[in-house]
């Protein structure tokens, strides 16, 4: 006879902290920190947390701040608030509104923004969608397969949203708002307010009339 051992549950209300270790459910409401290596099936936030060590979710879910200092997996992420990373992020699937930022890569195979994020390593996802309404985004180089950035002019507090960023590379890119160094891809379109120092294209390029491309190649 096999005995089935049942995964417990961490709950967090007002303050407190926890050990890691392999959980079904962790739920936090109030400030919450969790010591040691995490395996959960669900993390939901309601607050502030913070996580030292390595965490593997299936679904993490927050509305607040979250501070993450080591590697994080999963394989959905719904961020509603601030998150920050110190390292690597890896998972199927992200939707942020307000700011994600991380010292480290993102690998994801879809990441949709609406607000802002800084990402000081290689943001490697499948399908990017940011629509920019937190002020400047930095991002060290992009790489993916269908990249779309979009934005209004101001953001809401008055201060201009513009996305920063040293490399892009895609097959699909359409970006508005964008300072970058180098855009390569095999359809490349420039919106609205973009400042692209070196543009290389396989099939098609557009260009808005308010778009600044300083050179223009086809390879």
């Amino acid at each position: 006879m096999t005995a089935i051992t049942q995964k417990r549950n961490i709950r967090i209300f007002g303050e407190g902290t926890s050990t890691g270790g392999i959980y079904n459910k962790v739920s936090i409401h109030g400030q919450g920190h969790i010591r040691g290596d995490l395996q959960c099936d669900t993390i939901k936030i309601f607050g502030d947390f913070k996580m030292n060590g390595k965490a593997s979710v299936d679904t993490f879910k927050m509305f607040g701040n979250s501070k993450v200092y080591d590697e994080i997996k999963g394989r959905n992420f719904k961020v509603f608030g601030n998150l920050e990373l110190i390292k690597k992020m890896t998972g199927e699937s992200c939707h942020v509104k307000g700011w994600i930022s991380s010292k480290d890569s993102v690998e994801l195979d879809a990441l949709s923004v609406k607000g802002g994020m800084e990402i000081e390593g290689l943001l490697n996802v499948g399908k990017l969608t940011v629509t920019l309404a937190h002020s400047t985004s930095r991002i060290q180089e992009i790489g993916g397969e269908t990249i779309r950035i979009k934005g209004k002019w101001l953001n809401f507090f008055g201060g201009q949203n513009r996305l920063m960023v040293e490399n892009i590379e895609g097959d699909n890119i359409y970006l508005e708002h964008t300072t970058a160094k180098v855009v390569r891809g095999t359809h490349v379109t420039l919106g609205p307010d973009c400042d692209i120092e070196l543009v290389e294209y396989q099939t098609s390029y557009k260009s808005n009339k308010t778009a600044k491309a300083h050179k223009v190649v086809r390879y």
